[in-house]
C-alpha cells in the first residue's frame, strides 16, 4: 500500500499489508483498511477482513468480519462498515452491515436483507446504499436512512424515507415469546419473519387490512428473529426473540 507525501512523493507505508484492498477511510486519529486481509506482510499482526494502522503499529478490530466488506465511512465518532459478510465480531444482527465504536461491534438497526456497497452523510443524515430489501422474495435496489434508533431504518425502493416506531407506534408482545406474538398497528398488510441471514420463515398477506394480528411461532427454533410489518405504505423491522 502506498501514500502520497508532500510535494506528490509516493511512499509505501510499512510495514505493508498482504492483501486484497476495498475501502480504506480515517477513524479516531487512524487508517482503516478492509478487504481480503488476513494479516500484515511481517505476520505480527492477524486480522480477519479489517484492519487499523495508527501511525505506528497495527492493529485489529476485534475478531473481524465474517464475510466481505465493499466499504467504511467513520461518522460522529463511530465507524460504518457494509458489505456481504454476515457478521461483524460474531454479533447478532450484524450482517451487512455494522459499526464499531470505541472497542466494541453492534448492529445498526435490525441489519439489512442484502449487501451494502457505500455511505454518504447529506444534511447531517447518514446513508447507505445497496442492494438493499427484499420484496416479494427479489432483491432490489434501494436507499436506507439510517436514523440509529433501534429497529428503525427503511428500504424504500421508490425513493427515501425514514420510519420510526413511535410513527407506525408499533407493539409486539410478549417479547420474548414462547408460542404466539401480538402485533398490533394500523393497517397491516404483510407481515414476514425472517432470521437473521434473511431467510424467510413466516409470510402472511391480508386480503382486509388488520390493525392487531396474533403470529403462530411455536415451530420457529429458538433464536432472535426480524418481524417486518409491511402497512399501505410503509415497511418496519422490529426483533423479537423466540424461546
Amino acid at each position: 500500500m502506498e501514500r502520497c507525501g508532500g510535494g506528490g512523493v509516493i511512499d509505501t507505508l510499512a510495514p505493508t499489508l498482504v492483501a486484497q484492498l476495498n475501502a480504506i477511510c480515517s477513524y479516531n486519529g487512524s487508517l482503516i483498511i478492509a478487504g481480503y486481509i488476513s494479516h500484515n506482510s511481517s505476520q505480527t499482526v492477524t486480522a480477519n477482513r479489517i484492519i487499523g494502522y495508527n501511525g505506528n503499529n497495527w492493529f485489529t478490530l476485534g475478531s473481524g468480519l465474517q464475510g466481505t466488506p465493499n466499504s467504511v465511512f467513520s461518522w460522529d465518532s463511530t465507524l460504518y462498515v457494509g458489505g456481504s459478510f454476515q457478521s461483524a465480531g460474531g454479533v447478532l444482527g450484524t450482517h451487512y452491515i455494522a459499526k464499531w465504536k470505541n472497542t466494541t461491534w453492534a448492529p445498526v438497526g435490525s441489519g439489512l436483507e442484502g449487501e451494502t456497497f457505500a455511505f454518504a452523510v447529506y444534511d447531517s443524515i447518514l446513508y447507505a446504499g445497496g442492494l438493499g430489501y427484499e420484496i416479494d422474495g427479489n432483491i432490489v435496489p434501494g436507499i436506507v436512512r439510517l436514523m440509529d434508533y433501534p429497529d428503525t431504518f427503511l428500504i424504500d425502493t421508490t425513493g427515501i424515507s425514514e420510519i420510526k416506531d413511535d410513527d407506525l407506534r408499533i407493539e409486539i408482545y410478549p417479547n420474548p415469546a414462547t408460542e404466539t406474538v401480538t402485533v398490533t398497528t394500523e393497517n397491516i398488510k404483510e407481515i414476514r419473519v425472517t432470521n437473521l441471514l434473511g431467510q424467510i420463515m413466516q409470510n402472511t398477506n391480508y386480503v382486509t387490512l388488520k390493525n392487531e394480528v396474533e403470529l403462530n411461532i411455536e415451530l420457529l427454533p429458538q433464536g432472535i428473529y426480524l418481524l417486518q410489518v409491511r402497512t399501505k405504505s410503509e415497511v418496519s423491522n422490529v426483533k423479537f426473540i423466540k424461546q
